[in-house]
């Protein structure tokens, strides 16, 4: 029974009937899902195939090797020597402890979503506040450098210097949304922690490191699998109401990157001009907000250590917004194939 219950029996019927109507009205959603699959199977079984096209020819080839040299990268302590030179001017720039840099290196290195990982260990070992931590999550959720500029940029939209701006664009975006939101350094942390961490024998780091990228890549070809079939549907439900091109694309850009970057490339191949640019600053956009796939699977972390999401998810929108402003300046001066 919950503390509610036990200061006040008669109020627990009501907390239960909250918690089945709760329940009753999540339980539509998979049942919606369970009867798209039915009634188009053709429309997901074409969308699981695509998506794992993608996968195996332009995700994991572009992906795997970066993640396992970033993770073996901070794995050795080098993340820690950049930190404790950058960990004074972090502080003062986003008014978060200087321990938090490594949690924003991380990110932007190795990418979705060790950075906020890293920052609830942080919180977790006492070395930044529960308000560092629900901040550091949302600046450390980026997309890492082979994921962007490899993955994206060449392998879909076969362009390295777009591959480039929509990184640059977002690490921007999340430093502007940082310094917007900056908290009172009083707050926090000033001093930074040394952390004791026990010294492995570089086989077991590369081992770990390769073991831990593979598991995080399953995982993030799970939800561009998933994700890919919600999109196809989305698309399909788009083109039987006749709705314009940029709705189900803008549906599409707040749902999972890879997914939602594949989709926008194909509908900037459109001859009009506005959709082409629209297009291509919903892909900042999609870059900056990194996908509800990603914050799905932060969320479940941060609970697990009581920590809320609110902070992160206006992080990630306000991100997202700056990301798809910057692209449009930046797509007007520096046009990309």
């Amino acid at each position: 029974m919950n503390t509610l219950s036990k200061l006040n029996p008669d109020l627990a019927p009501f907390k239960t009937v909250k918690a089945h109507n709760t329940s009753a009205s999540l339980i539509i959603l998979p049942l919606l899902f369970f009867a798209l699959l039915l009634a188009f199977p053709e429309v997901s079984r074409a969308a699981v195939d695509s998506s794992l096209q993608l996968c195996a020819q332009k995700l994991i080839p572009s992906l795997f090797p970066f993640m396992v040299a970033g993770e073996l990268f901070f794995a050795l302590g080098a993340g820690e020597t950049v930190g404790r030179l950058l960990g004074k001017p972090f502080s003062r720039l986003f008014g978060i402890s200087e321990n938090g840099v490594s949690a924003f290196l991380l990110g932007a290195v190795c990418g979705l979503p060790l950075g906020a990982k890293y920052a609830l260990s942080l919180y977790k070992n006492g070395e930044i506040t529960k308000s560092d931590c629900e901040k550091l999550m949302g600046i450390s959720t980026n997309a890492g450098i082979g994921f962007v500029v490899v993955g994206i940029g060449v392998s879909i939209y076969g362009s390295v210097r777009l591959g480039w701006l929509l990184y640059l664009c977002q690490i921007v975006a999340s430093s502007v949304t940082g310094i917007l939101l900056k908290g009172d350094r009083k707050t926090c942390l000033t001093k930074p922690v040394i952390s004791q961490k026990a010294k492995n024998s570089f086989p077991a780091l590369f081992a770990d490191a390769v073991a831990s990228s593979a598991v995080s890549l399953i995982k993030i070809c799970g939800f561009v699998i998933f994700f890919g079939v919600l999109s196809a549907f989305t698309v399909s439900a788009s083109s039987f109401f006749s709705l314009p091109t940029l709705i189900p694309a803008t549906v599409i850009s707040f749902t999972e990157l890879t997914a939602a970057c594949e989709i926008l490339r194909e509908i900037s191949l459109s001859n009009s001009p506005v959709i082409h640019q629209s297009s291509r600053i919903l892909t900042f956009f999609a870059v900056g907000f990194a996908g509800l796939s990603v914050h799905m699977q932060t969320a479940s972390f941060a609970l697990e250590h009581n920590v809320g999401i609110r902070k992160y998810l206006l992080t990630k929108l306000i991100s997202g917004v700056i990301c798809a402003l910057l692209g449009a300046a930046v797509l007007h001066f520096l046009p990309t194939p």
